[in-house]
């Protein structure tokens, strides 16, 4: 059976670009295609780690070697020597496979990487309105919820920040929508941290998308009681070791963690030797005492996330520590 080819994770337009062999073109050189792919990464933060390359600062970049050299279709030996021979420097030693870099003149927004016509619509075309677009299934919900669901993100998003559905900058987003989201007796800095450390956990995640604020929304609408919700699930977590993970990590088989599913993602997935337990938020279901915003499996029915675990209480297993905390 053929293996997939790395680079079908892009859109065909930066495929046909990292494909053109070296020439006068100044978009077939190896600076342009790094470039390039950079900024689509910038575009959409959660390919980072399936393209192995991403912007730090406005001057530095990292790289995962490994990851890059299979998107772009070269050698780790071709990679190498156009990085020594066209200047970059190597800023930080290996970390978990990703090397810092940088280069004089070479930015997140330089002229002479953008200005190019072949490299300026691929750019347009990473950072263009999707129509919003999403490719996110919802359950158990009908067909009119989920389309309630999604008008609502538009509703927030287009009042919130903008008029289409392109990627804002996240400390922007961050800011506003913990203005609008915290409750009336939470701090905004603890507001602030509590959004950052869901839905940018990374350092590096420079926008935030649409699609991953409709996931957002997903996990933890709707609207007027996000926060409750989160505070919710944030003391299940917390109160039986800390397994709730937002940042994709490569766990051992035999650790148990939960995560919200990429594709369905109201669905948590608690994971332990590959047994998987799936339980939904109802994202159009406010947390109030007469209400119930949580379903199990079994089609059960629960009031929040601690009455689930108090029916459902998670087994002792080995602790997860994450990389982030609330208090």
């Amino acid at each position: 059976m053929t293996e997939p080819d790395p680079m079908n994770i892009l859109p065909l337009d930066i495929q046909s670009m990292l494909k053109r062999k070296s020439s006068r073109d100044p978009s077939s050189r190896f600076s342009a295609k790094l470039h390039i792919l950079l900024s689509f990464v910038t575009a959409h933060p959660e390919m980072e780690d399936k393209v192995g390359c991403a912007w730090v600062t406005e001057e530095e970049f990292r790289l995962n070697k490994r990851v890059l050299v299979q998107v772009m279709g070269i050698k780790i030996n071709t990679l190498n020597v156009n990085l020594h021979a066209l200047g970059f420097n190597q800023q930080k030693h290996n970390k978990d496979g990703w090397t810092l870099w940088k280069k004089p003149g070479f930015t997140r927004t330089s002229q002479d990487f953008t200005d190019q016509p072949h490299m300026a619509s691929v750019k347009a075309g990473a950072m263009a309105p999707r129509n919003f677009q999403l490719n996110i299934t919802l359950g158990p919900i009908q067909n009119q919820e989920f389309e309630t669901f999604v008008q609502i993100c538009k509703n927030i998003w287009t009042e919130l920040l903008t008029s289409d559905d392109r990627p804002v900058q996240t400390p922007h987003f961050i800011d506003v929508a913990a203005q609008r989201f915290k409750q009336e007796e939470q701090p905004l800095d603890n507001a602030r941290d509590v959004l950052r450390a869901i839905i940018a956990p990374s350092p590096n995640q420079n926008v935030v998308t649409f699609a991953q604020f409709c996931k957002f929304m997903a996990m933890f609408g709707p609207e007027k009681t996000i926060m409750l919700k989160i505070a919710s699930l944030l003391s299940s977590s917390n109160n039986s070791g800390q397994w709730l993970m937002f940042e994709p990590q490569t766990m051992n088989a035999n650790t148990f963690y939960g995560a919200f599913s990429d594709n369905e993602p109201n669905c948590l997935v608690l994971n332990y030797r590959n047994k998987p337990v799936r339980i939904w938020n109802l994202p159009n279901v406010e947390a109030m005492p007469n209400k119930r915003y949580i379903v199990d499996e079994e089609n059960r029915y629960y009031s929040s996330w601690e009455e689930y675990f108090q029916y459902n209480p998670v087994a002792q297993q080995p602790e997860y520590t994450p990389a982030y905390s609330f208090s």
